[in-house]
């Protein structure tokens, strides 16, 4: 009984945690390729998010992070990150109509980090946002090529 009531009191607050979640969907994109080497060459990816509630959510920090396999093998991998970022200014994600469209925000040229000399050949950027509150709200991934 005792941890029956246990599990259902973590259940209850994964939910609460969790709650912006299920109305917010992030889809990243990802240049196509980008080059290593240089050490100064600034990964930046896009992201379009839609708001599924019918209230505005407003973030205002994001976390990034680059998963790359370092030494052409897909044996190895290194994960860069997470770094923890800060928008210039607080982001409001319009709410829905409550009629099954979602409000849309397009946020571009988010900075993920430099990029390191990895000569391996593929990576996965991944980007997570969060509330002034400190709630993970949504996050989103995807693939990029990386060569010389």
């Amino acid at each position: 009984m005792k941890k029956g009531f246990l599990l259902v009191l973590l259940m209850v607050f994964l939910a609460w945690g969790t709650a912006y979640a299920q109305y917010l969907d992030v889809d990243l994109s990802c240049p196509s390729w980008i080059g290593y080497g240089s050490g100064d060459t600034q990964l930046k990816v896009t992201a379009y998010i839609e708001n599924w509630d019918c209230q505005d959510v407003t973030v205002q920090r994001y976390m990034s992070g680059l998963i790359a396999n370092p030494s052409n093998s897909l044996g190895n991998i290194a994960v860069y990150g997470p770094f923890p970022r800060f928008t210039t200014n607080p982001i409001t994600v319009p709410a829905s109509d409550c009629q099954g469209t979602p409000g849309t925000y397009t946020l571009q040229n988010i900075f993920v980090m430099k990029v390191p000399n990895v000569p391996g050949k593929m990576g996965m950027v991944y980007v997570s946002f969060i509330t002034p509150d400190g709630k993970e709200v949504a996050g989103g991934d995807c693939l990029i090529n990386i060569g010389p």
